[in-house]
């Protein structure tokens, strides 16, 4: 039997995961923080890089790198909805400001973008 990740595991008999001898009835917990800010998984770890979730990005790490919602049997049977609601937030964000880019600025990050109410 594999790990569920983001809850607890109890085995019947001791079982050996990733090298490690688990012993019967041990009490598994996987932090998901840790495992998100893990320098195997992720370069500069604390920094914040939206395309580390490109799907190109995706493709050369584990998996179970970034796991917000859980993963396995066990996982969070709101993620569906969690996805939905983020956007209808944004739609209705989009609805109510105006996005504009200040004409004298170059287009970087954080410089001379600015959203206004219509």
């Amino acid at each position: 039997m594999g790990l569920t990740l983001g809850h607890f595991l109890r085995e019947i008999s001791q079982i050996i995961q990733c090298g490690y001898a688990i012993p019967k009835d041990a009490l598994v917990v996987i932090s998901q923080y840790v495992i998100h800010r893990h320098p195997a998984w992720w370069s500069e770890p604390e920094q914040f890089q939206p395309e580390r979730f490109t799907p190109a990005q995706a493709t050369t790490r584990h998996r179970c790198a970034y796991i917000p919602f859980g993963e396995g049997p066990r996982r969070c049977l709101g993620e569906p909805f969690a996805l939905m609601e983020m956007h209808l937030v944004l739609a209705i964000i989009a609805q109510a400001y105006t996005l504009q880019v200040v004409p004298e600025q170059p287009g970087r990050p954080g410089s001379g973008r600015h959203a206004t109410p219509p």
